[in-house]
């Protein structure tokens, strides 16, 4: 074989060898991708008119991180739930679930969600048909509950409405009232924001190649988008930063967990407080005025409960790994609901006796199936109380 055959045959195999690289590089990458992407469910909400942001009744979504892998399937009363007939049936006790995320059952199966625990337990106990509709929603907090209850939770007639109460709903109520703008001779409306779409920030590489080609690779090659990336993120460290969220501790504007540091200004911790002790009251006037029980359940986020629970996600807020936070706003709530005849739970020592096990995923901090089943198991003993006036034998 000649020498220029021989130049020709290696440079065809270089090739080849290089093109062979880079498929399977391809292929590698993809399958990586499939596994460790996460999925969004934001294809089953959409902003509302009235309560800022809904669920989108009947749809089907999937909800994907590293700790979890669910179905969400949004009911024809825009829940995430089970069908419900909107008439409450005969001989039925209907109890109306309001709350966040920790209530909707973020990262949970439907049936590991506490209401449906609850709802499963309740039926064993009692002969008398119980409903438990969940009608938490991500990112709901007692503004938007008062306005859900008056346009859409009453028509479902409950006997029961407990409402779930988490730490960030100090900050969502704030957030909320300043966001909600009410004229008088209109419905209320909400200030224009972008809702339910990723924060990507925006910065160039590869400079010297023309935008239409980069465009061709992003469309065809997960290889280029993720080289890309961390390309960018080498380059850009200042745009791309591992906490998108801009905060500033302890500070009630921008930290959705303000209420829970230690070092807190008093004047804005008392802001936050009476701004949603106010539509606590709110809510219960008007489940008095329709003849309706009312319970207040108050759920700590993980770096209350101990030092273990949310132990890598914490550190994204600011928190200190194996430190146990304050509870002061815990029980400052707990004692005013009870000052105003409110019946409430305070989850707290639930959690923290359950301190064999995590509740709380450790990334992301909502409950995981241990944290819905504590949870579920101390609201139970309240309910069977309420249902009883305190007789247990009334029981089945």
């Amino acid at each position: 074989m000649s020498r220029a055959k021989k130049i020709i045959l290696k440079i065809g195999l270089t090739v080849l060898s290089l093109l062979v690289s880079l498929i399977l590089t391809e292929l590698v990458i993809r399958y990586y991708l499939k596994l460790s992407e996460p999925i969004s469910d934001k294809d089953c909400r959409k902003k509302d008119e009235l309560l800022h942001h809904v669920l989108i009744p009947l749809t089907s979504c999937r909800s994907k991180t590293k700790e979890w892998d669910i179905k969400f399937k949004v009911n024809s009363l825009g829940l995430r739930d089970y069908e419900y007939n909107a008439i409450k049936p005969d001989n039925t006790f209907r109890i109306l679930m309001l709350g966040d995320s920790f209530t909707e059952g973020y990262g949970v199966e439907i049936n590991e969600t506490f209401s449906k625990i609850l709802e499963k337990n309740l039926n064993f106990s009692f002969k008398q048909n119980i409903e438990v509709i969940n009608a938490g929603i991500t990112g709901y907090s007692p503004m938007i509950d008062y306005l859900y209850l008056q346009n859409k939770g009453l028509e479902l007639e409950p006997d029961l409405v407990i409402l779930n109460y988490s730490m960030t709903d100090f900050y969502d109520d704030w957030k909320y009232k300043d966001k909600l703008m009410v004229d008088k001779d209109k419905a209320p409306a909400w200030e224009e924001e972008k809702m339910f779409t990723e924060k990507i920030p925006q910065s160039t590489w590869l400079p010297l190649i023309p935008t239409a080609w980069k465009w061709w690779l992003h469309q065809n090659l997960a290889s280029y988008d993720f080289i890309a990336l961390r390309f960018k993120k080498i380059f850009s460290a200042e745009v791309y930063k591992d906490n998108l969220q801009d905060f500033k501790k302890g500070e009630i504007l921008t930290d959705q967990l303000a209420i829970t540091r230690e070092k807190i200004d008093l004047n804005d911790y008392q802001i936050l407080m009476n701004n949603t002790q106010n539509y606590l009251l709110e809510i219960n006037q008007l489940l008095i005025i329709n003849n309706i029980d009312f319970m207040l359940t108050i759920i700590p986020y993980g770096h209350q409960v101990n030092g273990q629970e949310w132990n890598q996600g914490r550190s994204y807020w600011k928190f200190d790994k194996d430190k146990i936070y304050s509870s002061k706003s815990i029980e400052d709530l707990k004692l005013w609901a009870e000052n105003n005849n409110i019946t409430v739970i305070n989850l707290l020592n639930s959690l923290q006796r359950e301190s064999d096990q995590l509740n709380y995923f450790s990334v992301d901090g909502h409950w995981n199936k241990n944290g819905h089943q504590t949870a579920a198991d101390e609201i139970y003993k309240h309910v069977v109380k309420e249902l009883t006036g305190g007789d247990l034998s009334l029981r089945s």
